[in-house]
Parts: structure tokens; C-alpha cells; sequence
């Protein structure tokens, strides 16, 4: 007959056979029906390095060769001066030179009205001062009443020129030198071409120019 320690020792050894048997297939078990967490990690990790070492090589593709050299522009526009500027060698673009204006034809010049207003030559002519010599150079302007009325100024030119000499030799140096000297002469101008005149009529005379040393 086994002894009391005997039969301990047996069933303590089936006891820990057991626990091997549960235990292995509770491992079975958890491989079969669980994904295995470090493989999931590590596929990670992997595709991580993967994407990291993929980058520099895009990043390389997209930088210039030494070789390569940039193109430059033949010719670009500033924009806040609005003039084109020089290319790399510092020639200046071609610039298109505006022609010249046409001259009017005669057809243009006709339909252009004719003026009132009849320029005179310049006079001069010395003043009526006796102590000292002074002259005057004076340009007269006249307006006639119609456009039409200038060929009669220009028929009787050199009658006009004559009295207007004469009258502009008259007067002395102070008679003149005022405003009121000048608003006279004009109108003793105006009434001596218009006695010349056959069919016009001045309706004034200006100024353009009144010099007396």
C-alpha cells in the first residue's frame, strides 16, 4: 500500500499537468483569435521609415542640377515706371519712334474760317522828345467787325502803316509811358484805319508788344 506522502506527491503532479494543459490552450486559443500586438507595431514603425526615407528623395528630384543654370528673361516691364527694362547684357530695347504729324491738306485748310483778326508788322519809330532820343517798337493787332472785312485791310496796307506811323511818331515819351497814354493811342488808332477803309470796319486795336527806351 502507497503511503500517505505518496499519494500527495501523485496528485500534486496532476494538479500542475493540468494547469499546463489549461494554459496552453488558453494560449492557443488567444493566438488564434487575437492579432499578435507587436506585429501591428512594428508594421507601423516600418511604414513610418519608409514614408521618411521616400521624402528626401522627392525633395532631391525637385532641386536643380548643378549644371542647370536658371532662364533669364529677354526683357521684362517695370511696373511702377512703366518702362521696359535692360536684358543681362545691358542693351536697351528698340523703342518705336512716333512719325511725324501730316501737314493739312488743301481741302482741311479750306473748311478752316477765316479770322477777324489782322496782324500788323512791327513799327518802330522814334518819339516826338526833343531834350532826349527815345523810340518805340510797338505790334498792333486789328479786329475787324466781319472775317470778311480783312481783305480790305490788306488791299490798303501801306495806307494803314502810313497813318499809324505818323501818329505813333507824335506822341512823346510821357504821353505814352501811362496806361491812360495807351488807351488813347488805341483809340486814335481804330478811327484812323477806319477813315482808310472803304468797306470794313475796326472795332478794335491791341497791344502785343509795346517797347519805349
Amino acid at each position: 500500500m502507497k503511503t500517505k506522502r505518496q499519494v500527495m506527491r501523485g496528485g500534486g503532479a496532476w494538479v500542475i499537468w493540468g494547469r499546463s494543459v489549461v494554459m496552453f490552450i488558453v494560449a492557443v486559443m488567444l493566438t488564434r483569435y487575437l492579432p499578435p500586438q507587436n506585429s501591428t507595431i512594428f508594421e507601423l514603425s516600418s511604414t513610418t521609415a519608409e514614408a521618411k526615407e521616400e521624402k528626401p528623395k522627392e525633395e532631391k528630384k525637385n532641386e536643380p542640377g548643378k549644371d542647370e543654370k536658371p532662364a533669364i528673361p529677354k526683357e521684362t516691364k517695370d511696373a511702377s515706371k512703366g518702362e521696359p527694362v535692360k536684358d543681362a547684357k545691358g542693351a536697351a530695347p528698340a523703342v518705336p519712334v512716333p512719325a511725324p504729324p501730316k501737314p493739312p491738306t488743301p481741302a482741311q485748310l479750306a473748311t478752316v474760317p477765316p479770322s477777324n483778326i489782322v496782324d500788323l508788322e512791327p513799327f518802330v519809330v522814334n518819339l516826338a522828345d526833343i531834350v532826349e532820343s527815345r523810340f518805340a517798337r510797338v505790334v498792333i493787332k486789328l479786329e475787324m467787325a466781319k472775317p470778311a472785312f480783312s481783305k480790305d485791310v490788306t488791299a490798303r496796307m501801306p495806307e494803314i502803316r502810313d497813318s499809324v506811323l505818323m501818329l505813333l511818331s507824335s506822341k512823346s515819351y510821357a504821353k505814352v509811358r501811362t496806361v491812360e497814354g495807351k488807351m488813347e493811342l488805341r483809340d486814335q488808332i481804330v478811327d484812323r484805319v477806319n477813315t482808310i477803309l472803304k468797306e470794313g470796319k475796326v472795332v478794335g486795336a491791341y497791344f502785343t508788344e509795346f517797347i519805349v527806351q
